[in-house]
């Protein structure tokens, strides 16, 4: 009995010590609770223009595909891509073989032709001066004069064909109709092409441009002269001013138009093919805002709420709203939002009032998809 007398106090004093130290765990562990993440976007201004990136690629403001006007094997190719050239030089030459054969059957026509129409002109004159003493007939004298006119009309036929063919023949060399740069040169010697198949790209001019698609329900909303923005992807933290110049009047296959955007300043480093974007400022002022519609949540109609981020505590708070029309453009909220909050877009699902929160802002566009 006196060893478990020993003992019990002991015990006790190891008890106690390991519930405060439980205590303790179940204190830090209530000090650290879990933040769930969430995707937010900042309410825009409703009487403030609306900007819209569009991705587009940069190209020359010239641009030229060169083919040969008739068709043939390329016997000498002198082209290479970034290859610069000045107006009149050869850019390629087909085989001249056939062409030179054709110019000398339409020489030897011609020959013909003019000796047929000289033989035609001397039985006129002998014909009209038998007719004038009598010795022929008035018909005779006719068609002595309709020889004569079907040879001219064969030797002025027979000319432009040989022109045809010179002409041709001039065709099988290829020159640069302009100074500028050789961006593509899709062939190579010995290759047949056809005419007007592409034989090389020629960029010229000092302007670049960009050529952006833009959605139709926003394509009204542009117009030639516009003011852009434009960025590079190559050239990080350099901003190019543009302008529109070209408004596509027909859609592509994804319903999208062409615009082409001009850029106004010196464009140094900007190469044809580069990747860009183009930031448009719309004039979209209204009484409502625009969030995604998966920002909405309840099922009451015109009664429903979103989750507001507190920036001071970083909690949620479920506020009440009034939603108007589904656009292809988002949700229409008339009422319960200040320009300037932070809106949850991701991650409504689960949250309660007061909830803590791991705050990410969402990219601009994401807000109007």
């Amino acid at each position: 009995m006196r060893f478990c007398g020993k003992r019990v106090p002991v015990l006790c004093a190891a008890l106690a010590l390991c519930l405060a130290l439980a205590a303790c765990g179940g204190e830090q562990k209530q000090e650290k609770p879990v933040l769930r993440p969430v995707v937010t976007m900042t309410v825009p201004d409703p009487q403030a223009g609306r900007e819209r990136t569009f991705p587009g690629t940069a190209r020359a403001a010239i641009e030229t595909r060169l083919s040969f006007r008739v068709s043939g094997e390329i016997e000498h190719l002198p082209a290479r891509i970034g290859m610069r050239v000045k107006q009149g030089d050869v850019v390629a030459r087909l085989d001249p073989t056939d062409y030179r054969l054709q110019v000398g059957r339409a020489e030897a026509a011609v020959a013909q032709a003019e000796a047929s129409t000289a033989q035609a002109r001397s039985d006129w004159e002998r014909t009209r001066a038998l007719y004038e003493v009598g010795n022929t007939s008035r018909r005779d004298l006719d068609r002595a004069r309709a020889q004569i006119d079907a040879s001219e009309a064969s030797l002025k036929a027979a000319r432009r064909q040989l022109e045809l063919a010179r002409q041709q023949l001039r065709y099988t060399v290829l020159r640069a109709p302009m100074d500028g740069a050789l961006a593509e040169v899709p062939v190579d010697v010995h290759q047949t092409v056809a005419a007007g198949q592409p034989v090389a790209l020629l960029t010229a001019g000092q302007r670049m441009e960009l050529e952006v698609g833009i959605p139709d329900s926003l394509i009204a909303s542009i117009h030639a002269g516009d003011a852009v923005t434009v960025h590079f992807d190559a050239l990080p933290g350099e901003a190019f001013d543009g302008s529109v110049v070209e408004v596509g009047v027909e859609s592509r296959a994804v319903s999208t138009y062409p615009v082409k955007v001009a850029l106004t300043n010196k464009a140094q480093g900007v190469r044809p093919g580069m990747s860009g974007e183009a930031t448009f400022a719309f004039d979209a002022k209204s009484a409502y805002v625009l969030v995604p519609p998966v920002a909405v949540v309840g099922e009451v109609e015109q009664k429903r709420s979103v989750w507001v981020v507190d920036e001071a505590s970083g909690t949620v708070k479920q506020r009440a709203v009034t939603i108007g029309k589904l656009t292809s453009s988002g949700l229409e909220v008339l009422s319960g939002l200040t320009p300037g909050e932070k809106v949850v877009i991701r991650g409504v699902h689960r949250l309660k009032d007061g909830q803590r929160v791991k705050v990410q802002e969402g990219k601009a566009q994401e807000a109007w998809s």
